[in-house]
């Protein structure tokens, strides 16, 4: 719109500001034809998981363009995926990417900021200066009608869509833009994309891939280096009786980096600089560096500032300012639950803490316990913590160093265990957590995978020349384990691992440096067992192979959505452990699964049908869904069952009776709403493990540890736990709904036994407040919140939330109205809001796909719960305001 806009009030009903229309859908649907007519030869009749990438930027038209593009390129009627012979439409997952944190789809003149800088460059040259006399005679015209102050094409460029969109809507346009519309918008927006990528430098930025390829005549090929952090202030929150827990580390702010951990990154830089100049050049070229950061702002900022000193542009073409001797490089962040490269394993990877939790039960990690377990009493007496074991000494050494450093005066008690008991006890952390085959595999396996797999594209003459990685401490030791070159130490703030694949007379070799900064020393090299300094590059990989996480399952994974086909990750001895499960795929809904979901959605069409109006609105919907190809594919059968279009002014296609509508992707890193706190709350771990020392929880285990050995024996897991028998309930489960034949060995534990292990394991994994705090509590305190925000002003009138039984059976129990069940597929929650002459109350319900509504009641409550009873009873089953609850630090 612009200021004088005669429509600036429409509302565009009933799709909403820019939303789709009924014309913008059918055409993207025709699209998905067109395309399934064209490459139907290519890509079979069915759509298998993993067979396409589907990628929409995060905007709700292009969310939904995607979902129609998708229904017509693979339309399920007659084939193997029909699961509703009403509606000839499958619901598929995508994935969704921030124009301001991915750069495949963005828009770079607003998400690049060197891109800015070359167009604007460009816009001063005599060709674009050209282009822009031959529109300038209209601009006062133009500005005089809009309201506009337009100066330049871009602006035409902008106001030519508007237009368009109004014409299309129907609406008449007004007078004066006959006169400009659409002929002369039209030629001034296309010759604005012309400009936009009128240069190399601006089509590389625009969209135009640049594959590098490294001069054969140099011995070094490829660089990956990966350092730690400079020095930072303490978390958030020390330990409970830390006399500094208020300190603020003003001007930094806890968990940042200080002035010295700054100029440590960027003088990194510089030594980078100094080592690969010739190799690298002078001038930083975007297709010659990979930068990536683990989610930390202290990592980030450390990347930011190796980068700093790695390409200052002084003197060089990419000088901007003549002062500021620094450059903008753009870096991406890896999330640990979409990325294990850089992650730190306690934190995000389940099996690892199986792992290690399996070590200290052998002799030698119990020599290590023993080492340290005669001062857990005197650290819990002075802390406040439960100190059980040496994990705990790895976050106090790190609270009390952060402290030490920031320069205030540590409590008279810490003297006997700092810095030399603590500090030893950090380094047989560092020791034990890369004890084994498989706690390596999960530590630097993957780091060290991808090191690999971009040595063999850098043969290839392509692929970046420098890949950086800004990580942690633990990710430093980790890759020197995975290289099998790690000693016992801490690595220090700064702490850098290099790895350089070089050719001579086309041999390929590796070398590895390591800077931790110890006096006379710069990069010192490390060498592999068994190798030698210059290491060929086979044999480096022949003697690391066994240190890379195996499969093409994720090898961290521990773990309603409708009726699914089993994980990739089963048992050992599982006879299907090949099935594909096709046409669906592994992990995928079934047709059963889709029809359970979609006739949820009519249950609540039908339940909320005059609440909700017959027409999809935007503003009436929050629609969120955990990171899972089930429970995406689930929210949308919801929403297709909900609100179906037929017969409103929705309607797009009389053949289809189904309308794209967006939700929202929620990721474990980013939210802990709908998340697995198994998999990504770490106190929440911690927290699980001392309820497990309870006898409540000791009686609960004894109750089925008299067939441990024998699932043991024919299962080829190591079963210690009722916690392991979870997720084998959960394989049979699933292989039982696809009508395999399980073996006759658990006709003894399949169903009865393992079910009722199941309930008890949902039963005490929310057993305490804390508990229920830090899994269903963030999503009863999100719930509490929208309610309240409901009465004091308008939002949704709907929020769906898409997501796993352990997601609902933590909500009931955050409720206090969880009975033992196992929650089934399809299985639902629902919280209403009432309110009668101005009072408001809560009801509950639950609904599986096997009965109907029933009401549950909250304890020292009624069936209707005032709203403020309601949240005064569960004000300690939701987590405080701390700014991560599930941090271990805090």
């Amino acid at each position: 719109m612009y200021p004088k806009d005669p429509y600036r009030n429409e509302t565009y009903y009933p799709y909403g500001y820019g939303e789709l229309t009924n014309t913008g859908k059918l055409r993207m649907y025709k699209l998905g034809e067109v395309f399934r007519k064209q490459f139907k030869s290519f890509l079979g009749s069915l759509y298998l998981p993993g067979l396409i990438k589907s990628v929409s930027t995060d905007y709700s038209r292009t969310k939904c363009s995607l979902q129609l593009f998708l229904a017509g390129l693979f339309p399920p009627f007659k084939t193997l995926l029909e699961w509703n012979n009403n509606l000839n439409w499958n619901p598929i997952a995508f994935d969704t990417v921030s124009l301001q944190s991915n750069r495949l789809l963005s828009f770079p003149y607003f998400f690049c900021p060197r891109y800015q800088v070359l167009y604007r460059a460009y816009t001063q040259t005599p060709e674009v200066v050209a282009i822009e006399n031959h529109y300038k005679p209209m601009y006062s015209y133009v500005t005089q009608n809009t309201g506009l102050n337009v100066t330049s094409i871009f602006q035409l460029f902008g106001l030519y869509f508007g237009l368009t969109n109004e014409k299309e809507w129907g609406l008449t346009l007004p007078a004066w833009t006959n006169a400009v519309f659409p002929n002369y918008l039209r030629r001034a927006a296309e010759d604005n994309y012309v400009v936009m990528s009128g240069t190399p430098q601006l089509n590389q930025l625009f969209g135009e891939k640049v594959i590098n390829s490294t001069s054969e005549n140099e011995s070094l090929r490829m660089v990956a280096a990966l350092f730690r952090h400079g020095h930072r202030t303490r978390e958030v929150y020390g330990y409970p009786t830390d006399p500094y827990n208020n300190e603020t580390f003003e001007p930094y702010g806890a968990g940042q980096l200080t002035s010295e951990g700054k100029l440590l990154e960027y003088n990194l830089g510089r030594m980078l600089r100094k080592r690969y100049n010739k190799f690298l050049g002078p001038t930083y070229k975007s297709e010659d560096v990979y930068a990536v950061s683990t989610n930390y702002s202290r990592t980030e900022c450390s990347l930011q500032l190796v980068l700093a000193g790695l390409f200052p542009p002084k003197n060089t073409e990419l000088q901007w300012h003549q002062i500021l001797n620094w450059n903008p490089i753009p870096y991406d962040l890896l999330y640990p639950n979409n990325n294990r490269l850089i992650s730190v394993p306690f934190l995000y990877c389940p099996r690892f803490l199986k792992e290690l939790a399996k070590f200290f039960r052998t002799s030698r990690g119990r020599a290590i316990e023993n080492k340290y377990a005669h001062k857990y009493p005197y650290l819990s007496k002075h802390t406040g913590m439960n100190v059980t074991s040496i994990f705990s000494l790895l976050f106090l050494y790190d609270a009390l160093k952060s402290e030490s450093d920031w320069g205030l005066t540590l409590p008279i008690w810490t003297k006997s265990i700092y810095p030399e008991y603590l500090h030893n006890g950090s380094v047989d952390n560092f020791v034990s957590f890369s004890a084994n085959p498989q706690l390596i595999q999960l530590g630097g396996g993957f780091l060290l995978e991808k090191i690999i797999d971009d040595m063999f594209t850098a043969i290839e003459g392509k692929g970046p020349k420098l890949y950086l990685y800004s990580a942690h401490d633990l990710t430093v030791a980790n890759l020197l384990s995975a290289m099998n070159v790690f000693f016992p130490h801490t690595p220090p703030y700064g702490a850098c691992v290099i790895v350089e694949l070089h050719n001579k007379h086309d041999s390929y070799f590796v070398k590895i440096f390591y800077q931790d900064y110890t006096p006379g020393e710069n990069f010192k090299q490390l060498v592999i067992p068994r190798c030698h300094a210059n290491c060929p590059i086979k044999k480096f990989i022949d003697l690391l192979k066994g240190n890379i996480a195996k499969g093409d399952t994720d090898p961290c994974e521990s773990e309603p959505h409708g009726q699914r086909t089993r994980e990739k990750s089963t048992y050992p001895n599982d006879p299907y452990a090949n099935e594909q499960f096709k046409p669906y795929g592994i992990g995928e809904l079934i047709t059963k699964g889709k029809m359970t979901e979609y006739n949820l959605g009519k249950m609540l069409r039908n339940r909320y049908n005059s609440f909700l109006g017959p027409v999809y609105k935007p503003q009436d919907v929050s629609a969120y869904t955990s990171n899972f190809s089930r429970t995406k594919c689930s929210l949308q059968l919801v929403l297709a069952g909900l609100f179906p279009p037929q017969n409103t002014e929705l309607q797009w296609n009389e053949h289809l009776n189904w309308n794209p509508i967006s939700y929202e992707t929620l990721l474990p890193e980013k939210s802990h709403l709908l998340s697995i706190p198994l998999a990504n709350c770490p106190r929440y771990i911690v927290e699980l493990a001392e309820y497990f020392k309870t006898e409540k929880v000791k009686n609960m285990q004894r109750k089925y540890d008299y067939q441990y050995q024998f699932l043991s024996e024919n299962t080829g897991l190591n079963i210690t736990s009722f916690f392991d028998l979870y997720f084998l309930y959960d394989t049979l489960v699933t292989e039982n709904d696809w009508n395999l034949t399980l073996p006759e060995w658990t006709k003894s534990v399949y169903p009865e036994y393992l079910k009722n292990a199941t309930v008890d394991n949902l039963l005490v994994w929310y057993g305490t407040p804390t508990l229920k705090q830090l899994s269903g509590g963030f999503l009863l305190k999100k719930i509490i919140n929208d309610m309240i925000a409901t009465i004091t002003s308008k939002g949704p009138k709907i929020y769906l939330y898409s997501a796993h039984d352990l997601t609902v059976a933590s909500l009931l129990s955050a409720m206090n109205v969880n009975f033992p069940h196992v929650p089934y597929y399809g299985s639902c929650v629902i919280v209403e809001l009432h309110s009668i002459k101005g009072k408001y109350f809560v009801k509950i319900f639950y609904h599986t796909s096997e009965e109907s509504l029933k009401s549950l009641v909250v304890p020292e409550c009624t069936v209707d719960c005032p709203i403020k009873q309601f949240a005064e009873l569960l004000k300690d089953n939701m987590p405080d305001d701390r700014s991560d609850p599930c941090s271990i630090k805090e």
